[in-house]
């Protein structure tokens, strides 16, 4: 069941998300600086929900390594009024009829995060949600997340794995080792995650599986040389 989406903003299209809305499905989609909702968003940033947080972490290691402390600042705006494309209909002249009744949209306003600190010229992000912003850093984390996956997944998939090097250049070959290629970059993860596991538990003194006892023989013992003389 499909909870919620991250869109880019190329998939502006106001029918579909309609669609989604009615589905009971929330999305997440930076609208373009060009729009009137997006500019009715910015005009309301100082009468909006404001939340803030900072997170520390370092950066560098050994003589370079550092703390550094991330901020972010997001605002929540409810019930934007110019979203006229957002609808059953999507854009066209029916927006122009005295009749025409518009869907209201929220928006969460992306003041300060790591992106903008290390890009100050670049565009405010505004970003188009059907969700609740009363707490906006947890919409912010809801398309954020649309990061993670271009990061963690399909850079990864595409670099590391060659999952744009299909056997066969046709639909099934191309799906077939789409498909193969995730569960593969999944089970990695999983064993991996597990092993990363085990090692806590090692260093913690509690059971492990047999596996990683014998493996502890092995390092214990590796360096001894046995002679026998007859």
């Amino acid at each position: 069941m499909i909870v919620s989406v991250a869109l880019d903003r190329r998939f502006m299209d106001g029918q579909f998300l309609w669609w989604l809305n009615s589905k009971g499905i929330i999305f997440y989609i930076p609208a373009k600086t060009n729009m009137n909702v997006y500019k009715e968003a910015l005009s309301l940033v100082s009468m909006s929900i404001v939340q803030s947080r900072e997170r520390r972490r370092t950066v560098g290691a050994g003589n370079n390594k550092k703390a550094v402390v991330d901020h972010w600042e997001v605002v929540g705006i409810e019930e934007l009024t110019t979203a006229g494309f957002y609808g059953e209909l999507g854009s066209g002249s029916h927006e122009n009829r005295n009749d025409f009744l518009l869907n209201l949209i929220h928006a969460v306003a992306v003041l300060n995060d790591p992106y903008v600190e290390n890009n100050p010229n670049s565009d405010t992000l505004v970003i188009l949600i059907n969700g609740s912003v009363k707490k906006p850093l947890i919409a912010y984390d809801g398309y954020d997340e649309r990061s993670e996956i271009e990061n963690g997944l399909f850079r990864e998939a595409k670099q590391a794995w060659f999952i744009e090097r299909p056997a066969r250049n046709t639909t099934s070959a191309f799906r077939a080792h789409v498909y193969l290629t995730i569960i593969i970059m999944s089970l990695t993860t999983a064993f991996r995650t597990w092993m990363d596991q085990q090692d806590r538990l090692d260093k913690s003194g509690k059971e492990k599986s047999i596996r990683k006892f014998r493996e502890k023989v092995k390092q214990e013992n590796g360096n001894k040389l046995i002679v026998f003389d007859e």
